[in-house]
Parts: C-alpha cells; sequence; structure tokens
C-alpha cells in the first residue's frame, strides 16, 4: 500500500491501494493503526515515507515527492527486523536457528542451433515491427519497443511460450486485414503496464500478467501492406520456432535429465516456477510423459485458479510422497510452502531479483523443516538471460550476504540498460540494439526530460506531459544501500530472544 514514486514533483500518481490505506488510517477513523509486511525498501525514501505518514506520529518532514525521515522519531514506531538478527539470537541458544541454509546455484544450458535459429528469427522479426511502428504515434513506438522486448523473453521461455505469442499475433494481423476489428475492440495495452510485464514488475490491478502479456502481442502496427509482409516474416517465425521440439529443447531435456532427477533424487516434493502458463502447461506434459517421473504426481497452479481450486492443488501437493508442482507466480506472494517442500526450481530467469526473492520465500522462510534449502536457476547461455544474470542475480546475491536484504530494484523506463552500462556488462550487437531500443523513446536527454502520453488508456494521443528525470539510481550503489538501511532498519535490539522467553 505504499505510494508509488513519482517521476517528478508534480507528477500525479494513483494507486487504489494507497489512497484506501490513507483513507483509512485518518485518525477520526482508527485509534490504532498496525502495518505489517514482508515486501523490503523499494528503493525510494518517498514511498517508504508514505507508510510512516499514515502513523501520523511527525516521523517525516518536508515535501511529499522528497521527504526526510526522521529517524529518532520513526524509531519508536518502526521495527524491522532482518533474519540474521533473528539468527544471533540462536547462536547463544541451545535450539537450532528456525531458518534453513541455503543451496543457490545457477544451471547455465548451452542452447541448441534449432533454438539459436529461433532465436534470431524473432530479432529479426523484432527489427521490423520496429521499423512499421516507426513513423507512427510515440504511444504506438513505445509500445514497439516492449512488444519486441516480451516476444524475445517468450523465446527464452519456452518454444512453447514463443509459439503461443506467434500465433496470438497472427490471429489479431489477420483481423487487421479482414477488417474485423469492431467498435468495441480492445484497448491497447497501457505503456506503464507493457513496460512492467518485461521487466518482472507488477502489472497493476487493471491486468493480470497473463493478460498484459497477451494484450502487447496483439498491438499491431502499419499499412495492409506492411501488415502482409510482417505477416509472412511472422510465419517463418513460427517455422523455425516448430522445429524446437521437446528432444531439440536444450533446457527442458536439462530439467528432464539432470536437474529435476537430481532434486528428487535429494527429497521427493520440487516446486518449479515460470514465469508464462504456456511454459506451466507445457513443462506439466513433458514431466507427465516422461517414465522417469512415473511415480511422482505432476500438479500445477496459475493465477486462473480460484482459492478453493488453488487449495485443493496445496493439499494434493502436500499429501503426496513424491510431487512436483509447477507454478506460476502467483503463488509467489502470500503462499508458504516450508510445511510441504524445500527445493525450487526456476525455469527461466526473472529480470526483477525481488521477484525471484519472493519465489524462493515460499520455501526458504521460518519453519521451514529441512535444515537446507535448495535453489537452482535455469539460464539458457549466450543470450539476454546470462547477461542480466551478471548484473541483477549475481551482485543481489552478494548484497543480501552483506546487508541481510536484497537490493532493491528500480523500475524506471531505463533501469537495464543503464546497470548493463554501468556494471560493464558485454553484450552482442543484435542484443545490444535490442536493449537499445526498449529505452530512449521514454527520454528527452536534451532537457533532461521523462515524457509520457498523457492518455495512455484509450489510445488517444493528446500530447505529452514531461517532468524533470532524475540521475538514475543503482540500486547496487553503496551509498544507496547505505541510505535504504537508515530509512527501513530499526532492529530494535535491546529486546532479546531470551528475555521473551522468560517473559
Amino acid at each position: 500500500v505504499a505510494k508509488p514514486h513519482p517521476s517528478g514533483p508534480d507528477q500525479r500518481v494513483r494507486m487504489d491501494r494507497w489512497e484506501l490505506a490513507a483513507a483509512l488510517a485518518q485518525a477520526e477513523r482508527v485509534r490504532h493503526l498496525l502495518l505489517l509486511t514482508a515486501t523490503p525498501h523499494n528503493g525510494y525514501t518517498d514511498s517508504f515515507a508514505s507508510l510512516l505518514r499514515m502513523l501520523d506520529v511527525g516521523a517525516t518532514e518536508g515535501p511529499i515527492h522528497a521527504p526526510r525521515i526522521l529517524r529518532s522519531t520513526a524509531e519508536r514506531h518502526v521495527c524491522q527486523r532482518r533474519r540474521e538478527d533473528v539468527e544471533t539470537w540462536f547462536k547463544d541458544s541451545p535450539e537450532r536457528s528456525p531458518f534453513p541454509e541455503r543451496d543457490q546455484d545457477e544451471v547455465i544450458v548451452p542452447p541448441t542451433a534449432y533454438e539459436m535459429d529461433a532465436i534470431r528469427a524473432v530479432e529479426e522479426y523484432g527489427r521490423r515491427v520496429l521499423q512499421q511502428a516507426s513513423e507512427g504515434t510515440p504511444q504506438n513506438r513505445i509500445l514497439a519497443h516492449w512488444t519486441v522486448m516480451h516476444f524475445h523473453k517468450r523465446a527464452l521461455s519456452s518454444p512453447e511460450a514463443l509459439r503461443c505469442s506467434l500465433r496470438n499475433r497472427r490471429s489479431r494481423l489477420r483481423q487487421r486485414l479482414e477488417k474485423v476489428t469492431a467498435a468495441a475492440e480492445e484497448a491497447p495495452i497501457p505503456v506503464d503496464v507493457a513496460r512492467a510485464n518485461v521487466l518482472d514488475e507488477d502489472t497493476g490491478e487493471r491486468l493480470s500478467d497473463e493478460e498484459a502479456g497477451q494484450r502487447t502481442e496483439r498491438v499491431t502496427y502499419g499499412t495492409p501492406e506492411e501488415l502482409n509482409a510482417e505477416l509472412a516474416v511472422l510465419e517463418n517465425v513460427l517455422d523455425k520456432a516448430r522445429k524446437v521440439t521437446p528432444s531439440r529443447d536444450s533446457k527442458l531435456q536439462k530439467l528432464l535429465e539432470t536437474v529435476l532427477r537430481l532434486r528428487l533424487g535429494t527429497y521427493p516434493k520440487v516446486v518449479i516456477f515460470t514465469r508464462y502458463v504456456d511454459t506451466m502447461n507445457y513443462l506439466a506434459e513433458q514431466i507427465g510423459r516422461d517414465k522417469r517421473y512415473g511415480d511422482a504426481e505432476v500438479l500445477i497452479i496459475h493465477g486462473g485458479l480460484n482459492e478453493r481450486q488453488r487449495r485443493e492443488v496445496f493439499l494434493s501437493f502436500e499429501r503426496a510422497k513424491k510431487a512436483i508442482l509447477v507454478a506460476t507466480d502467483a503463488i509467489s506472494e502470500g503462499i508458504n510452502l516450508q510445511h510441504a517442500a524445500a527445493q525450487v526450481i526456476h525455469y527461466e530467469l526473472p529480470w526483477n531479483p525481488n521477484r525471484l526473492e519472493q519465489r524462493n520465500g515460499r520455501v526458504d522462510r521460518f519453519g521451514q523443516r529441512k535444515p537446507v534449502v535448495t535453489i537452482r536457476t535455469m539460464v539458457m547461455d549466450e543470450t539476454l538471460d546470462a547477461a542480466i544474470l551478471k548484473v541483477l542475480v549475481e551482485k543481489a546475491a552478494r548484497i543480501r550476504s552483506d546487508y541481510g536484504f536484497s537490493p532493491p530494484y528500480f523500475g524506471d523506463e531505463t533501469t537495464i540498460l543503464d546497470l548493463m552500462k554501468q556494471h560493464d556488462v558485454r553484450l552482442g550487437p543484435k542484443q545490444l540494439s535490442l536493449f537499445d531500443a526498449a529505452s530512449p523513446s521514454f527520454l528527452d536527454t536534451d532537457v533532461g526530460r521523462v515524457c509520457y502520453p498523457t492518455d495512455p488508456e484509450d489510445g488517444t494521443e493528446v500530447g505529452r506531459v514531461c517532468y524533470p528525470t532524475e540521475k538514475p539510481q543503482d540500486p547496487f550503489d553503496e551509498e544507496t544501500l547505505e541510505r535504504i538501511k537508515g530509512d527501513s532498519f530499526y532492529g530494535q535490539t535491546h529486546v532479546s530472544l531470551p528475555e521473551i522467553e522468560r517473559r
């Protein structure tokens, strides 16, 4: 319920959850207010201060967009205990720490020639989409960038996810050509939601991750002649994607032959996370067909299931002697699996380390019965994911070890590209051009402004509204991390476990 961070002092931000919480927190409505969270500081002082402001105890001062937190006041009302603080208590205790150790590693998978052909075809197709959109409105140009990135991420997830996306776009292109575009046609996806979908951020309260992806795929541009030419190129990409059969799918074969077999040999329960429903269904089907896993129950959970259905799946997973749960991020928040599993496989790399940590936290948490939690992340070599791994995951793991919390991931339009440049991660020419395409349309670098279409929801381009842009923050910078620690960490170390137990 924290207030979203604005790009400038005059930008209005809206989020129903924040507005509801602020209204409920008014003194005339409530006498006592208790705010509980396991979500880390997002890197912006103004967002964290918006929570302290709800307490109405004078813990902040200054303007809303650039507040200062008065630590001496805030510390009387805030306790944020890190895991290492609790573990310190147990060093002098005869009891074992209630937290498991973490065995975390990456599995780098060399792609097959068939997979690289499909990935290169997606890159070439992306260039055509960007070219067709280049003469359109600023909003269409921006959406085209995120559409291209979305297709690339789907290709890195699984060949089935790519095929489903290509078929979805082919259907929309044919509708456009047949003029089956009724007045009630679905509205284009808002730019910020398309961006959040690619960067693995929260897509907000209007669209689910799956809906955001499908909408992104169906944003088309160009004349009938251009659309016909795009269809021809798309069919070529689809043909190459069809050639990536399960036996030619290097990541799937690595999962079946090594990663999953080793995990189930250690402990008979494992959770496989994937970003997309299409990949989830593909994995569940392929695992179910493999005779090596004939004695394991294969279960799935995704955002389309209601609460009752999810509970039934959880109970089946918990009761099974040997089980594999394939799930999307629908269970990455608020669902605790520490009593049912101690192993997680990430089938692809989330580009947002907070999403990765939320998933890990389903099993690596207080109450885990096993002394060690095992986490494996599968990454295709020679791809964007492999480059991002070096920036996000490896550095995030180091900071988590040094600071006791994961670094925040700033959701600005240029964040990933900025991090690549700041941390000297080398990309191939085609990969770099893909990243470059996804960023500059937002920025008016001559005057140091960030600009947005004024009406991204209904597709009309009334104009552009611009705000002064801040220098991109580095979430791995020591000064940034120390500021976050000063903002939010009030360990209340004078409270000790022995005293709690005595009382």
